[in-house]
């Protein structure tokens, strides 16, 4: 059997991947609430400083009851038994201090430390990041903030701590040495840390599909670990001599940016490959990426499914099986590659072309959208990207000791950056830069994989058996069929029209996105979540595929309905996501905080209407299933002063399934509201509602009984959030809703809320309720 080693660690990888899919144990919970204070001492496993404070990353993570009994908690005593392998990050004071007052607690040491306890949080939309499970696949569980060191250990791990400065030093170097943007550039690029990173440089490579170039990776620890090795191979070192010293450096170099998931495969492959070279043997990169991924698996079976583990072990997997067949099967011919450089040039492209289809399910899978022409920026940065990596390296080792020739070496890397920088800047105002495609589901990546490796298969097995004749158009079979794998891939069906209620925390966010492919939007703010819309509703709609709101119904200007909004507005260049036309109501447009909010909107490029009770929006073919939108109130002579009262009032309704959309409205308003229905002789449109968004987040002011007697909703919808200050969703209006017989979701509870509609009451359901699996 050829290469057992590849056959034991892929059934070792596939046990644990079958362990954690099925593993239902809970994640560590922690009895301690948001906010509450605590004190406990930790190994220090990793730190940093920038400008914006200093961060500890903590191991070993034991709880004291009080910061008194200093000596048995400072880890010469600790207990063992206690210990659960608890990890912790300490943001600590901007009045960061020590006992000696001199400098932070070394690598190694044992610290005791009090501060706020910030947990993390599991995803509650789908396409959120999931906080709580990417700190847990790092070992870590817990957050504090406003930390205070109280004592730490004098030892400490003195080689890890001496790779530490010697990293600090190196990045002061840089910035001796260099403007800001080019020094974070560098410190990203050579030293794996990017806290000093710009963040317009950042968005920019990453609007271009090249922000790889700026995170440590295989690509850096190849060129430097066998640039190191060449070199010394010229200058007549032996061979032993040699490999003993590229593998030492890249292992001091993977300490000193403390290595990630990527960079430990690269060492561990590289380490390998020089290996062979010592004993003489062939180098195989199948056995060495088996070896690799079972190694870290070994270490932390969590990474089997981070993005980091996955992308990085698929972009080997393309130069193992995709690259050859793309070579042999659409190389250049022989008399085409008398010209060297329009072989290597070719040969680069496919290069590219073979990781960056390969790992086109996974990369959707995990970040939603593609970059059409990275591929082409790839080819012109990579050459030039070896001549900073050399020359940035070598620049800030030399300009430690000897600055002027440090500055001189880095020059060249200043030269590239800005050529980076103009050449992004120029590829991000094409048409079709970026696409968002939305996460396909295991089922299409499964039948993609299918599809390119049955062709491989196909097309090699044609090669060998040398029958290319009897299938003269293999190539175009291979294109065809690889063609509609990506077509699969990409396709987003939709058998219904959706209404998505999504968890923002204490505010209101409604999606609903019509069966025809329109999407609107219902509100969109929080008060309690920072950045609401780079955080929930902008990856909720890239999760779904969705560039484009083509309408925005703002019910009243409160920022817990209006921020995220705001948000994806300001930022539609950046994000990819855009919102065609916002739809504010008539009544209180005359006013200056209004006139404000309008013209902030419209110089970011969003066109703004308005909207009066009985202005109907219809979307849809289907007569079964027509969206019917309908603004019902208010009609502008009320003489409401409260934001809250004021708020747009929309009917919905799918077929036959009725919705009703009441922003923050109290009770008063709620009698206005009905005696309008009533003189329009409209109230028959409210009674007996399908599904009721629950006006101003549960309140108490709110849904009442006056109120639910007509409505009498079978579905009702809150919008909180955990803990709220509020108190929402309060007891009474819950008892209410009960007692008018609805079903009640609550964001702050079960996440969000998908409601799937069936206007013509398919299978005898109006609607199907769910919280969705982020």
């Amino acid at each position: 059997m050829k290469r057992p080693l590849c056959l034991w660690a892929l059934v070792y990888l596939l046990l644990h991947f079958l362990i954690l899919s099925f593993d239902q144990t809970e994640s560590m919970l922690l009895p301690f609430k948001e906010g509450e204070k605590l004190c406990f001492v930790g190994k220090v496993q990793q730190k940093s400083k920038s400008q914006s404070g200093v961060t500890l990353y903590l191991e070993d993570v034991q709880f004291q009851s009080n910061t008194r009994n200093i000596e048995s908690v400072t880890g010469e005593k600790q207990d063992k038994e206690a210990n659960q392998n608890i990890g912790a990050i300490c943001y600590m004071a901007k009045q960061f201090s020590n006992p000696d007052n001199q400098k932070l607690p070394e690598l190694g040491c044992y610290v005791l430390v009090e501060g706020i306890y910030k947990p993390f949080y599991k995803a509650t939309n789908q396409g959120q990041f999931d906080q709580k499970s990417y700190y847990e696949t790092q070992k870590i569980h817990f957050s504090i903030t406003k930390g205070k060191l109280i004592k730490k250990t004098t030892s400490y791990h003195w080689f890890r701590e001496k790779l530490w400065l010697l990293k600090q030093r190196w990045q002061q170097t840089y910035e001796e040495l260099c403007s800001e943007k080019v020094a974070g550039f560098l410190t990203s690029v050579v030293l794996g840390d990017k806290k000093s990173l710009d963040t317009e440089v950042k968005d920019l490579f990453s609007q271009n599909g090249i922000a790889h170039i700026l995170a440590v990776s295989g690509v850096h620890l190849s060129i430097l670990g066998m640039g190191l090795y060449k070199i010394l191979k010229k200058i007549g070192v032996p061979e032993w001599l040699r490999v003993l010293e590229s593998v030492v450096l890249i292992i001091l170099y993977g300490f000193m940016i403390h290595a990630g998931v990527a960079t430990l495969r690269a060492i561990i492959m590289l380490g390998i490959n020089l290996c062979s070279k010592l004993l003489g043997r062939t180098y195989d990169m199948k056995v060495a990426t088996a070896v690799a991924a079972s190694v870290i698996i070994a270490g932390n079976p969590a990474f089997l499914t981070s993005a980091g583990f996955v992308l990085s072990f698929m972009a080997i997997l393309a130069l193992i099986f995709f690259y050859p067949f793309m070579k042999t099967n659409f190389g250049l011919s022989e008399q085409s590659c008398e010209k060297v450089w329009l072989c290597k040039l070719w040969d680069g492209f496919l290069v590219t072309f073979s990781i960056t289809f390969f790992l086109l399910p996974v990369q959707i899978y995990y970040y939603y959208e593609i970059y059409p022409y990275s591929m082409i920026l790839n080819l012109i940065i990579l050459p030039m990207f070896t001549v900073v990596l050399y020359l940035g390296f070598a620049g800030g080792l030399v300009g430690m000791y000897f600055p002027f020739l440090g500055k001189f070496l880095l020059i060249p890397c200043k030269v590239i950056f800005v050529f980076y920088q103009w050449l992004c800047e120029r590829t991000g105002v094409l048409v079709g830069n970026r696409i968002v495609l939305g996460k396909p589901s295991i089922y299409q990546m499964f039948i993609f994989y299918v599809c390119v490796m049955g062709v491989v298969y196909f097309v090699n097995v044609l090669g060998k058996k040398k029958k290319e004749k009897i299938f003269k158009g293999y190539r175009i079979f291979a294109i065809v069929v690889c063609f509609i794998a990506s077509v699969i891939l990409c396709w987003r069906a939709r058998w219904n029209t959706q209404v998505i209620f999504l968890d923002v925390g204490q505010g209101d966010c409604c999606v609903i996105k019509e069966k025809g492919g329109m999407n609107l939007l219902i509100d969109g703010g929080s008060s309690d979540v920072s950045a609401c819309g780079e955080y929930r509703l902008i990856p909720y709609l890239k999760s779904q595929g969705m560039e484009k709101i083509d309408y925005a119904f703002l019910s009243h200007l409160d920022g817990d309905h209006y921020s995220a909004i705001l948000e994806v507005i300001q930022s539609q260049k950046e994000s990819g996501v855009e919102i065609e036309t916002l739809v504010l109501s008539s009544y209180g447009k005359e006013g200056v905080d209004y006139a404000e909010f309008v013209e902030t909107v419209e110089r970011a490029g969003c066109q703004v209407v308005y909207i009066n009770p009985g202005d109907t929006l219809t979307v849809g073919d289907d007569e079964d299933e027509v969206l019917i939108l309908q603004c019902l109130f208010p009609y502008g002579d009320e003489g409401f002063e409260d934001t809250n009262e004021q708020s747009m009032i929309l009917y919905g309704q799918v077929g036959a399934f009725s919705m009703l959309f009441t922003g923050d409205m109290g009770t008063e308003t709620e009698k206005m509201f009905l005696k309008s229905l009533s003189d329009h002789h409209e109230e028959q449109l409210i009674q007996n509602i399908d599904l009721l968004k629950v006006a101003h987040h549960g309140s108490s002011g709110s849904t009442s009984e006056a109120f639910l007697d007509v409505v009498r909703p079978k579905v009702a919808v809150i919008s909180c959030g955990i803990n709220n200050q509020y108190g929402h969703p309060h007891k009474e209006t819950l008892e209410r809703l009960e007692n008018c017989g609805s079903r009640i979701f609550v964001t702050s509870q079960i996440g969000q809320i998908t409601v799937d509609v069936f206007g013509g009451k398919r299978d005898g359901r109006e609607c199907r309720i769910s919280r969705a699996n982020p």
